[in-house]
């Protein structure tokens, strides 16, 4: 019988390397007996994710393998979201290294009426800021920047007279830092209730705040932002974009969740994702903590 834990975290996977930083720098808690890792690969090499996977046997995971089909982060997290145990689902991108604790930071935060997504990510490479001051000056006491944030908002309003009111955007022009939308921490019964993630939404861009705007819709659930993660730098090339430009990409993506508001529809796919490639995924092992076997 599976022990169930407390935490699942789903990362989908297509062949990025820097899953191996991201396994080493989230190791720690990782390995801790509450918390359950699924990958899920969709469209990526099964053999160069064994071998990513092999350096890090002390890290109890499940690997689930969706074969013939392109990369679809909302397909595998639909899917990795079926394999999990946990009652509390945390979604982790393979090139991020969370900074908080989720079991004494995170995790407390997220109950019946809440869900929570990480408040500020930061790169791994950055530049000099432009505003910083020059070695031999000083600021004045009352006369330099804490912070300079920018914010976009967005606001529904719906037919019967109630509004949604997400922050789509927010970064720290100072620090460099942005909200992370993405790396979103709820119950998994809640995210069952909205079904799930919605993998029409197939190219890079607005899956995570869809779903944000749906568990506030129509689950009532607040939205608490907090936590700290590094993402580990990389250019546009490795994003599912398709040739798009990927403000493009996010606003065509808008687009096709409106639609489906508009009929009034807020449901994800996951039931029809889990019915059509739950049959087909190929479960390629589960990892043995602390032995170099897989069961």
């Amino acid at each position: 019988m599976t022990q169930k834990s407390s935490l699942s975290v789903v990362v989908p996977w297509s062949n990025r390397e820097s899953l191996r930083d991201t396994l080493a720098g989230n190791q720690g808690w990782l390995t801790s007996d509450d918390v359950e890792l699924i990958i899920v690969n969709c469209g990526g090499d099964a053999l160069r994710l064994r071998s990513i996977v092999d350096d890090f046997q002390r890290v109890p995971m499940k690997l689930i393998e969706l074969p013939d089909h392109k990369f679809n982060k909302s397909l595998a997290l639909n899917i990795g979201i079926h394999a999990s145990s946990g009652h509390t689902m945390f979604v982790l991108d393979a090139d991020v290294i969370l900074q908080s604790d989720p079991s004494t930071e995170l995790m407390p935060l997220v109950d019946n009426d809440t869900f929570l997504t990480i408040a500020r990510v930061r790169e791994s490479q950055v530049d000099e800021p432009w505003w910083k001051l020059p070695d031999d000056q000083v600021a004045g006491e009352n006369n330099f920047i804490q912070a300079m944030t920018e914010t976009h908002s967005m606001e529904f309003r719906w037919s019967d007279g109630t509004v949604t009111r997400i922050n789509a955007y927010r970064a720290d022009i100072c620090d460099e830092s942005r909200a992370g939308p993405g790396l979103i921490m709820a119950k998994r019964e809640h995210l069952l209730r909205i079904e799930g993630y919605n993998s029409e939404l197939q190219l890079w861009g607005w899956e995570d705040n869809d779903v944000e705007v749906r568990l506030r819709r129509v689950l009532s659930l607040k939205h608490e932002d907090f936590g700290r993660a590094l993402h580990l730098t990389h250019g546009n090339e490795l994003r599912n974009l398709n040739g798009l430009d990927h403000r493009q990409s996010d606003f065509e993506n808008l687009v096709r969740v409106c639609k489906r508001y508009s009929q009034g529809n807020f449901r994800g796919t996951y039931s029809a994702d889990v019915a059509a490639w739950w049959p087909r995924a190929k479960h390629l092992g589960v990892c043995v903590p602390r032995s170099r076997g897989w069961a």
